[in-house]
């Protein structure tokens, strides 16, 4: 494009791309630096004035009369547009087949977010026992928190990868009052791009999350499902648990009691045996009193057996008092420790019929699914099943792409690329006007001359620099020579001072 000095500056425009086929990933804009002219409004014909309204012909029929308008139908529309909307796409890139592509995946998401509402606020509820009404809040959030990464997924666009500018300018040259003045005339822009790809690596991690939220949804509809079966699970891993716990409750108790219950056995023991050893002396006494053992009478073996017999009470009544005494100091500490006992074993059935919380209702679960392999061929179906549900939005996403949409909103982001490019293209170059375009003469005349001075300035330092490094230099060199000298001069004296030395050796040797 060819710039005239005299003619004036016309509006800015933004270049333009060509962009080239898939095998040559590059396009080409060409724009001159003089201006830009100025794009026509959508929707308005060329030759219509602004202000004024085409009339229009009534078209009639065989019969003349007029026909009826055509209803606006545009009030009707507005839940469509409302739905495609929520996925984040933008209804005027799109054709009416993606249009009805993306309703129906905004119903999609509306009906997992819905899941996920309903999900959270049951798992909220459950593991706060509180009514799911005051824990709606929370599925509201979670609900919230799906749609968005949901969103997220369906409206994310892959650019074009490795996007490059490369610019090319020819300087001419202008007649002024006080000379030629170099200009920048033409400058081409080309763009080189690569196809876009598929962008994992920003909505992988998405996908990931959605997924990990999908499982969370599914695992708490599951747990609605087979409720019953779990309760009754729970009920018998509760009564195991119970028997568990009252067993170890017992094997503890029984090794602390078991110090004071040791002391009132062994005081027992002794006045059994006391006991014993008077009935047998009383016996061998009444013996040989009737004449059992021999002459009827009190005879030496029923004097013996009377003097063992006083003995041996008086042995029976110290063993019963130390039975009574060891009683009284230990089965009070006994009967303290059974009843701590009771009490605890008492509220172990109450804290393990009490859990019936998320966690438990999740162990019972996973038991009943270890034991019983219908359980886990149900609970696997139902579970991808659900997952499918969760994820079928990003599911219909990645398998119906919009490619006109998407090859639309691609090209808006490389023209707006190009036109900031090329807009910050104009502000850097020297003397460059608004966009580009070339300056006026005098404008340029006086940037060159002050260019010159610039030019001058550093000159004249470098010159200056150059005449302070000679100087340091010689400065070095003399110094340099100053020192040789001085060290040939220790050199010779020292070698003078040796050969003295080794001749008063030698004579002295000799």
């Amino acid at each position: 494009m060819k710039d005239e000095s005299a003619s004036p500056r016309p509006p800015r425009k933004p270049p333009k791309a060509k962009a080239k086929g898939a095998k040559n990933s590059g396009g080409s804009a060409r724009a001159g630096s003089s201006g830009n002219a100025s794009s026509k409004k959508r929707g308005r014909s060329p030759s219509k004035k602004p202000g004024t309204t085409p009339k229009r012909t009534p078209k009639r029929g065989t019969s003349g009369s007029r026909p009826q308008a055509r209803r606006d139908t545009s009030a009707g529309r507005w839940p469509s547009r409302f739905v495609i909307a929520l996925t984040g796409g933008r209804r005027e890139y799109m054709n009416a087949n993606e249009q009805i592509r993306c309703v129906n995946l905004g119903m999609l998401m509306i009906f997992t977010t819905a899941l996920a509402i309903g999900s959270a606020t049951a798992l909220a509820a459950m593991a706060t026992h509180r009514s799911m009404l005051a824990m709606l809040p929370v599925g509201l959030f979670f609900g919230g928190f799906v749609f968005f990464i949901d969103r997220s997924v369906t409206s994310y666009v892959p650019n074009y990868r490795n996007v490059r500018f490369v610019t090319k300018k020819s300087v001419r040259t202008v007649k002024a009052p006080l000379g030629e003045v170099k200009l920048p005339s033409e400058t081409t822009l080309e763009v080189k791009k690569d196809p876009p790809g598929h962008g994992w690596g920003v909505i992988g991690p998405r996908i990931a999350i959605a997924v990990v939220a999908s499982l969370l949804v599914s695992e708490i509809v599951l747990t609605y499902i087979f409720q019953d079966l779990i309760g009754q699970q729970l009920d018998n891993d509760h009564g195991a648990q119970i028997t568990t716990s009252q067993e170890r409750l017992d094997r503890e108790y029984r090794g602390r009691v078991q110090p004071f219950q040791k002391e009132i056995d062994k005081a027992k023991a002794y006045e059994k045996k006391v006991s014993e050893d008077y009935t047998a002396r009383e016996r061998q006494a009444d013996c040989q009193l009737q004449g059992t053992c021999g002459l009827a009478g009190a005879g030496p073996l029923f004097t013996e057996a009377k003097n063992s017999l006083d003995a041996l009470r008086q042995q029976k009544e110290q063993a019963h008092g130390a039975v009574v005494d060891a009683e009284k100091k230990n089965q009070p500490q006994i009967d303290r420790l059974n009843a701590e006992r009771d009490r605890r074993k008492s509220e172990v059935v109450s804290d393990t019929g009490a859990v019936e919380g998320l966690l438990a209702k999740e162990e019972a679960f996973w038991s009943l699914t270890k034991s019983s392999g219908v359980v886990l061929f149900f609970r696997v179906m139902l579970a991808l099943l659900l997952l499918a549900i969760d994820l079928s939005p990003i599911i219909y996403k990645l398998s119906h792409k919009a490619e006109v949409h998407d090859q639309r909103v691609r090209d808006e982001n490389l023209r707006d690329r190009i036109r900031s490019f090329w807009e910050n293209l104009g502000d850097d170059t020297p003397g460059g006007g608004p966009g580009g375009g070339p300056p006026d003469p005098a404008t340029a005349l006086k940037e060159q001359m002050q260019t010159q001075r610039t030019i001058m300035a550093y000159l004249h330092r470098q010159a200056l620099t150059r005449l302070r490094q000679r100087a340091e230099e010689k400065t070095l060199r003399l110094k340099l020579k100053q020192q040789y000298e001085a060290q040939q001069r220790r050199a010779t004296t020292k070698r003078a001072t040796v050969s003295d030395l080794n001749a008063r050796r030698k004579k002295h040797g000799a």
